[in-house]
């Protein structure tokens, strides 16, 4: 697995409003196309972790930095239905008809969002323990440091943003007392890949810190989403659906990817007992194989 960015393509395009859109590729460059939709706090800087795997299964994997993040001018009124325009622009950009989609983490309502406005240009959705807004019921089976955190974001978006930069800082040495503390707390699966240097390093070093260089509000903005409607019914979601989640996932409870397979048409539920939130990073082959399965 590559340890830097030397592999990657890097790009940009100017979107129709005058916004900046950065973008990463790597893997086969003449593959079967994959757009992945990182997690919130993270954007293009994570292609890299992805490129042995991509070029071994045959996918060319186009990996963004969201409005905000990175390298992307920010847009204010982000939604998971108007990032699909840019999305739309980018397929045009760089000459993709059809492409399929994954949505990581906090990517996913980004993806469900995809699938359910380009039904004609989206192959399959791949959710790998995805986030969508769900019921009440399901949100209270979140840790309660993750409720409070929700809770912040939407009501005291200003104290949310000063906390996180806090935490970032605190954070931001991989091999800090503070970070090891908090790895501990993890479940088995998270933690073992995390005592995995250039694991702490892509979650916490350079590649992290490239994606949050405009700050922390696009974070508290993005997470106050999550308390806001999806702007569909998933009901609504046509294109086909594949949800691949951790047993152990302790940021993303598995009763919401179990909500969103039985709310979309036909969607297929793939549960993997002993692995964690970080399924895709512990398991980039198999991340691939969940894209390229009939």
């Amino acid at each position: 697995m590559n340890d830097t960015n030397a592999s990657q393509s890097l790009g940009s395009l100017t979107l129709r409003d005058g916004r900046r859109l950065a973008y990463a590729e790597v893997g086969d460059p003449h593959g079967k196309p994959l757009l992945l939709l990182t997690g919130t706090g993270t954007g293009r800087s994570q292609a890299y972790w992805f490129d042995d795997a991509a070029r071994v299964a045959g996918v060319r994997l186009i990996v963004t930095d969201r409005p905000g993040y990175g390298h992307s001018d920010p847009r204010p009124d982000l939604t998971f239905l108007n990032h699909v325009d840019d999305v739309r622009e980018l397929l045009d950009h760089l000459g993709l008809t059809r492409v399929s989609v994954a949505g990581m983490s906090g990517g996913g309502g980004y993806a469900l969002a995809c699938g359910y406005r380009l039904a004609d240009r989206i192959e399959r959705v791949v959710m790998i323990c995805g986030m969508v807004p769900a019921p009440r019921e399901l949100i209270a089976k979140m840790s309660s440091s993750v409720r409070l955190t929700f809770w912040l974001m939407r009501h005291l978006p200003r104290l949310a943003v000063a906390m996180m930069e806090r935490a970032q800082r605190a954070l931001g040495d991989p091999d800090s007392a503070t970070l090891q503390r908090q790895i501990k707390r993890r479940p088995e699966a998270d933690r073992r890949l995390l005592e995995r240097r250039e694991m702490r390093e892509l979650s916490f070093g350079p590649p992290a810190r490239d994606a949050l260089r405009q700050g922390m509000g696009i974070f508290v903005h993005e997470m106050g989403l999550y308390g806001r409607p999806l702007g569909f019914e998933l009901s609504q979601v046509k294109v086909p659906v594949r949800v691949w989640h951790g047993q152990q996932d302790a940021n993303v409870p598995v009763d919401i990817a179990r909500y969103v397979a039985a709310q979309v048409p036909g969607a297929e539920l793939h549960i993997e007992p002993e692995a964690g939130h970080l399924i895709g990073f512990a398991d980039p082959a198999g991340l691939m194989r969940q894209v390229m399965a009939a």
